[in-house]
């Protein structure tokens, strides 16, 4: 495995920076290395595609943590960035003035964070922020960190990053900055490109990024309520992604840091978007994602990765051996063979309780070797 994706996506990346127009020096989070790139999707008129949150935002802070845990969703640490203090990060949990709906449906800022831990057996686990709390002791950098999911063991000395996680305008633009993505806007939503997350109850929800060339009417809207509240602070998690419905035919792009390691994160919700963290194509077999995923017998009684195709969601999952089929047609080929381009993804439907997490990791990369 080591073969096929380590040193293809080390190629690649260097590629994508000299070509595509990214930054081709290497910086580094931490113990991970990283490169800047501008990714490029092609989209097709009326193609609806999984479009993935794979590029990180900019690193804000880095940290230890102090004791080792295990099983419980908070770690305590000092946060080594003498220019930020707890106080920094705040994270969001308001709706944005006039909306009274689901908060998330429209936060009031883009105070989304998260970790990534950065060395260990854990390197590329990435773990969303719901609170950091000041510790009295032992100075007022530390504090507990509070996550979506338990912790697997984390030891004491193991180090992270903390970064604003992605939103609907860190991915695309907003009514300032759109042109770097390439996506089309509009006064309406008829004539712009849609985007589609899914709601707390599993519903897929669509947006447009309204232009009117006034910036009180201008930013993400839902495409049913063009002169409702602005969305631009919708969270589009690392490693998750959106439904596009391109107006037009071209490529669109994907602007951020490529991080040279595992991409693991914590599946809460039944239905999300997962996206391909690799800047190459991937297939079922290679991704590794079996190994995480749950397997049976039957598609009933497993997770589901379902693709788009021709306007419609094919359904895949894992047998216990690990060998990908149809949810259709169990006995039929192995289908793990399926690819999943860079910059893009797939649904994924969780079986089991809906409170229950899961987290899911691909294939190891190492940018650096």
């Amino acid at each position: 495995m080591k073969n096929i994706l380590v040193h293809s996506t080390a190629r690649a990346a260097v590629a994508l920076a000299i070509v595509f127009g990214g930054l081709t020096t290497f910086t580094h989070a931490a113990d991970i290395g990283t490169a800047n790139l501008q990714l490029p999707v092609a989209v097709v008129a009326n193609k609806q595609k999984v479009i993935g949150a794979v590029l990180a935002r900019p690193v804000l802070a880095k940290g230890d943590v102090l004791t080792t845990v295990t099983g419980v969703n908070q770690f305590t640490t000092t946060l080594m960035s003498t220019d930020l203090t707890v106080a920094s990060f705040v994270p969001v949990s308001t709706a944005i003035a006039g909306w009274t709906g689901d908060w998330n449906l429209a936060p009031a800022s883009d105070n989304h964070y998260i970790v990534e831990f950065t060395s260990g057996p854990n390197t590329g686990l990435i773990k969303r922020v719901t609170r950091f709390a000041a510790l009295a002791t032992p100075s007022t950098t530390s504090c507990v960190v509070t996550v979506d999911g338990n912790l697997p063991t984390i030891d004491a000395g193991t180090r992270f990053v903390v970064r604003k996680d992605h939103t609907l305008a860190s991915l695309f633009g907003d009514q300032t900055s759109s042109s770097a993505s390439g996506i089309t806007t509009a006064n309406s939503a008829g004539s712009s490109d849609q985007f589609g997350v899914f709601d707390s109850a599993g519903k897929i929800v669509r947006f447009f990024l309204r232009s009117t060339g006034v910036a009180s009417t201008s930013g993400w809207k839902d495409i049913a309520a063009r002169d409702g509240v602005n969305r631009n602070f919708i969270r589009v998690s690392m490693g998750t992604g959106v439904l596009m419905n391109p107006i037009t035919t071209k490529n669109i792009y994907l602007n951020g840091e490529y991080r040279g390691a595992r991409s693991k994160i914590t599946v809460s919700a039944v239905n999300s978007f997962l996206a391909n963290p690799y800047p190459v194509a991937v297939t079922l077999d290679n991704s590794r994602l079996a190994d995480y995923v749950t397997r049976s017998s039957s598609a009933g009684s497993a997770d589901e990765v379902r693709f788009m195709v021709n306007g419609k969601f094919v359904n895949y999952f894992s047998l216990s051996g690990k060998v990908w089929k149809l949810s259709t047609a169990r006995d039929g080929a192995s289908q793990g063979t399926i690819q999943i381009p860079a910059g893009e993804g797939f649904a994924f439907k969780k079986v089991g309780a809906a409170g229950l997490t899961r987290d899911i990791a691909w294939a190891p990369q190492y940018l650096t070797e």
